[in-house]
């Protein structure tokens, strides 16, 4: 076999060599990630404007009159005359229905008499020397009571004649002629009021007169909502078919809450500002309750 001499070896070496820088450089063409395109940023320049930011409650309603006032005779007795119908308007004042007060009449004479002779038997034991502490502790407190009764039987009888106590509409009539009724107290609502009418209180009473000039919401809503609520706060209330909402205030804020299916809700009531038009008793609405407002640039 022929022996390479050193030079050839030499040779064949940088042969080699070369080959395999070149298959390298080669693999690394094929292989390297590609090449990155740097590109320059962008500025896009942008008006700032003031926004106004606001933290709102939300709640669905019943639309009701301010005022209400729930009429009833305060003693049972025979109904004399009904001088309204459904639907007349009545002023302060206006004589909406009479009661027999034959009964009536006799009662506070009776109560007259009891409370002259319980003020008679107290001035006899004052007279008297010879009365215990007992003796006149017991004869005040009779005439207490017969003051009490007398005081009863002459409200009574100025009830006989039920008048209206606000300006409004006659809403509801349960009365007629000749017929006999159970005494009961009369209620009026107002927006300084609180008193909560239930179904039974309105369809018991005997005459209901609402104002239909002052309109209210009448709304509930969770407890999560029911910390950030505060008397007085700017809300709008959009009655149900209108697309304009109204101005109003939140006027009340319940704290006692009612039930169902696991959850609490509590009521609230909305002041609707002025007498819009398109405003009905019994009808819905949402109000929207402005809690803050904070000016911003965006």
């Amino acid at each position: 076999m022929k022996r390479w001499s050193t030079p050839q070896r030499v040779v064949a070496a940088l042969v080699a060599v070369v080959l395999l820088a070149g298959a390298g450089f080669l693999v690394w063409q094929v292989t390297r990630p590609a090449a990155v395109t740097q590109t320059a940023p962008t500025t896009t320049l942008v008006k700032a404007q003031k926004q106004t930011l606001r933290q709102t409650v939300s709640a669905t309603g019943t639309i009701a009159p301010q005022r209400q006032s729930y009429l009833n005779f305060p003693a049972s007795g025979t109904v004399l005359s009904v001088r309204v119908n459904l639907g007349d308007s009545v002023k302060i004042g206006a004589v909406l229905a009479t009661q027999d007060t034959t009964s009536l009449d006799a009662a506070v004479r009776s109560a007259e008499a009891a409370a002259n002779a319980a003020q008679s038997s107290l001035n006899t034991l004052l007279d008297s020397s010879s009365a215990t502490d007992d003796q006149l502790a017991s004869a005040r407190a009779q005439l207490a009571s017969a003051q009490a009764k007398l005081i009863s039987a002459r409200n009574d009888l100025a009830g006989a004649t039920m008048t209206s106590p606000i300006d409004g509409v006659v809403a509801q009539v349960n009365l007629t002629t000749n017929t006999k009724v159970i005494g009961a107290s009369s209620i009026t609502t107002g927006a300084g009021t609180t008193t909560t009418i239930t179904s039974s209180t309105s369809a018991a009473a005997q005459i209901v007169v609402v104002d239909v000039t002052a309109w209210q919401l009448n709304a509930t809503v969770g407890m999560a909502d029911l910390s950030v609520l505060k008397q007085g706060m700017a809300a709008t209330v959009t009655p149900t078919g209108s697309q304009t909402p109204l101005p109003a205030t939140l006027n009340t804020v319940g704290l006692v809450g009612t039930s169902s299916g696991g959850q609490s809700t509590f009521p609230i009531t909305l002041l609707i500002t002025g007498n819009p038009p398109g405003l009905y008793i019994g009808g819905t609405g949402d109000t929207v309750v402005t809690v803050s407002s904070v000016e911003a640039l965006t």
